[in-house]
């Protein structure tokens, strides 16, 4: 039997990250250790696993922070009207 076309148990097919999640995750990662560089470069697995998340919200808060997708071309322009500041509670994103 064949993985390649099998769902992961418990997430639709069709898994889209809710807001919620994604911004959890960049507060998560501006108060964690190896902070908001590993969110944004570091392997999408990587970065999925110690936060235990699904990797599309990994790649979705990536494209709210800096507006790259995916495991390349990092260091892309902001995405407009987003931006990341650092508080003493973690990110805020401010549209």
């Amino acid at each position: 039997m064949s993985n390649q076309n099998m769902a992961r148990p418990g997430l639709p097919r069709n898994f889209t990250p809710s807001q919620a999640d994604v911004d959890s995750l960049i507060n998560r990662a501006g108060t964690h250790e190896l902070g908001v560089d590993f969110l944004k470069t570091g392997s999408l697995d990587a970065v999925a696993a110690m936060f235990e998340v699904h990797a599309f919200v990994v790649d979705a808060a990536r494209v709210k922070i800096d507006g790259v997708s995916g495991d390349v071309g990092r260091g892309g322009s902001a995405m407009p009207g987003v931006e990341a500041v650092r508080t003493g509670k973690g990110l805020e994103i401010k549209a």
